[in-house]
C-alpha cells in the first residue's frame, strides 16, 4: 500500500511538471480520499491549487501537510509563496526559513524570500537573498531585477543597472526590468539636471 500510495505521488509530481493540473489533482485528491493526513498529498494539492491562483485553499492544503510533517520543505515554501502573495509577509518567513532548511540549493526559495525581507525592510537580508540565489542561479532575470531595484533604492544606482541590464539579458521580455531600469534612469538625470541648474544659479558663467 505505502509503495502504491508513494508511487502515485511521483506520478501526481510528474503532472504537475508537466502542467497537467487536472489529471494531477484526480491524482492527490484519490490519494486523500484514502489517506486525508498524507503530506506529501497535501502539499500536492496544494501547488495545484497555488498553480491555478486560489491561494486561500491552497494554504489550507500546505498547513494540513505541516500538520504531519512540520518541516516538510515543499509546504513550508507553499505556504510561505501563498502568505507572500496575499501580503502577509510577517507571517510567511518562519515558513521560508523551514524552507530553505530542507531546500539549501533551490535559487527560487531564496529569491522569493529576499522579495517578503524587502516588503519587511530587511534589506540586508534581502540583499544577501538575492545575492544567494545568484550564486546558486546566475541567469535568474528575477533575483537580477529584484537586486537592481534593492540598490537603485539605497543610491547604488551603476550596480542596480548592471543588474537591470543583465535580467535583461536573460529574460528579454522582462517589463519589469526594463522600467525600473528606465525609472532609475529618469531620476540619476533629474538630479544632474538639479545639480546643473544649482551650479548655474551659483556662478552665472558655468
Amino acid at each position: 500500500m505505502f509503495s502504491d500510495v508513494k508511487g502515485r505521488i511521483g506520478r501526481g509530481a510528474e503532472m504537475l511538471r508537466s502542467g497537467d493540473l487536472q489529471e494531477a489533482e484526480v491524482i492527490f485528491s484519490g490519494i486523500l480520499q484514502q489517506q486525508p493526513g498524507d503530506p506529501a498529498a497535501n502539499c500536492g494539492m496544494g501547488q495545484v491549487l497555488m498553480a491555478r491562483g486560489q491561494l486561500l485553499p491552497a494554504g489550507d492544503f500546505f498547513q494540513r501537510a505541516l500538520v504531519g510533517a512540520p518541516d516538510h520543505a515543499q509546504a513550508n515554501f507553499g505556504l510561505a509563496e501563498s502568505l507572500r502573495m496575499q501580503g502577509s509577509h510577517a507571517e510567511a518567513v518562519e515558513h521560508y526559513e523551514k524552507a530553505l532548511a530542507g531546500m539549501p540549493d533551490d535559487p527560487r526559495v531564496y529569491n522569493h524570500f529576499g522579495t517578503t525581507c524587502m516588503e519587511l525592510g530587511r534589506f540586508a537580508r534581502a540583499r544577501e537573498m538575492f545575492e544567494r540565489a545568484l550564486v546558486l542561479q546566475p541567469d535568474l532575470a528575477y533575483a537580477h531585477n529584484n537586486l537592481g531595484l534593492l540598490l537603485g533604492a539605497h543610491g547604488e544606482i551603476d550596480a542596480a543597472r548592471a543588474h537591470f541590464d543583465e535580467a535583461l539579458r536573460y529574460a528579454p521580455d522582462l517589463y519589469d526590468a526594463y522600467f525600473h531600469r528606465a525609472l532609475f534612469r529618469k531620476f540619476t538625470a533629474v538630479d544632474a539636471d538639479i545639480e546643473d541648474m544649482e551650479a548655474r544659479i551659483a556662478d552665472p558663467a558655468v
